[in-house]
């Protein structure tokens, strides 16, 4: 219903909506890409009923749970947690000045908020995989793209840069079976070998052993996966570590010759501090990173700046694009894009140059 909404212990109206932030903390516009993106995704449209239907699905889920296994067990947790995390994505959208355009498709305002590395994020992004089906598989034209091996094909041009050895990367990248394989010879989901490679990408330690009170994602990663399997766990990690030894090698000599050598030739001095900027536009401040033993953060905050710019970059240009060619994005997925129309390899490669990514290559893909 299109009503004012009232804070009903003050009588005073609410804001109807959150809109995208364009601006930081101290009131300064985010750099004209990240803005010019943000505005092009104007509305996004779903369809309602696919959605209610899936967490209807999830409500169920969510009691068979509790009944089986009791309100204390991992099973009852996780199935609350996925029912809520993407009843609450509903909820959000539906809030945002949701429209019915056409029978059961429904239009909204989404807001977006700017990450450090030039990333923007909303609300539906959070939304499971099974959910974003739901949402839009019915409408018409729809695309879902992403950006192929997006942090491998961008640390092999920084690999490039720094003179470093891209044989694994090369091999990973040319392999378009290679998350299952490794996650095969790992003996863990494709989606646990994801989050454990980006980890390592983005400045990541591997443990050298099992340790319950590790702050590593990767180690949480394997223990999640393993279920609190202890000696799982550790087979998990000896093997992880035996597979990306190669790649860790070269990751060790990358991460010391972001702080040695790239910070110190790209970077600018103010006020006494040194910052890198990267293709979003955005700018981190160096000295400010923690020194010392925490070094290894300054290390994953840098490698994080830059791979994840470059990627953000890449999608900012392909969402402003589709001004000029016929595509219409309908949400920012980091590495990818939800769009009606096709994405024409000319806007790609516009894309690619404009970001300074040598090596994108944009691929259609299912939502689920």
């Amino acid at each position: 219903m299109a009503a004012p909404k009232v804070n009903l212990f003050t009588g005073k109206r609410c804001r109807a909506i959150n809109k995208s932030k364009v601006k930081d903390e101290n009131n300064n516009e985010y750099p004209k890409l990240i803005v010019d993106a943000i505005r092009c995704i104007d509305r996004c449209i779903i369809e309602l009923a696919p959605i209610e239907a899936h967490l209807n699905n999830l409500r169920i889920n969510m009691f068979s749970a509790e009944v089986f296994y009791g309100r204390d067990s991992d099973e009852y947790k996780r199935a609350r947690g996925q029912y809520y995390n993407d009843n609450a994505c509903l909820k959000n959208a539906l809030y945002q000045n949701a429209e019915e355009v056409l029978a059961g498709f429904y239009s909204f305002i989404p807001n977006y908020t700017v990450s450090a590395p030039g990333r923007i994020h909303t609300f539906m992004q959070n939304a499971s995989r099974e959910m974003k089906d739901a949402a839009f598989k019915n409408i018409k034209n729809l695309r879902n793209y992403d950006l192929r091996s997006s942090q491998a094909i961008g640390l092999i041009q920084q690999f490039e840069i720094a003179g470093l050895d891209t044989t694994w990367l090369e091999n990973y990248k040319n392999d378009k079976q290679a998350k299952h394989n490794y996650a095969a010879l790992i003996g863990i989901s494709v989606d646990t070998w994801k989050k454990c490679l980006c980890a390592l990408l983005m400045g990541g330690y591997v443990p050298k052993k099992y340790s319950e009170k590790s702050k590593a994602d990767i180690m949480h990663y394997l223990m999640e996966e393993a279920q609190g399997d202890f000696d799982l766990t550790v087979d998990y990690l000896s093997k992880f570590s035996e597979a990306v030894a190669p790649l860790k090698v070269e990751l060790d000599k990358w991460h010391e010759w972001l702080l040695s050598t790239y910070a110190k030739k790209i970077g600018n001095y103010a006020a006494g501090k040194l910052y890198l900027s990267n293709p979003t536009g955005s700018k981190l401040c160096i000295d400010d990173l923690p020194k010392g033993k925490d070094i290894w953060q300054r290390k994953a905050r840098v490698a994080a700046f830059v791979l994840q710019g470059q990627e953000a970059a890449f999608i900012h240009h392909l969402t402003t694009l589709s001004l000029q060619y016929d595509y219409k994005v309908l949400q920012n997925e980091h590495d990818g894009l939800i769009n009606i129309g096709e994405v024409p390899e000319p806007a790609v490669q516009q894309a690619a140059v404009a970001a300074g990514m040598k090596y994108a290559v944009l691929d259609e893909k299912p939502l689920v």
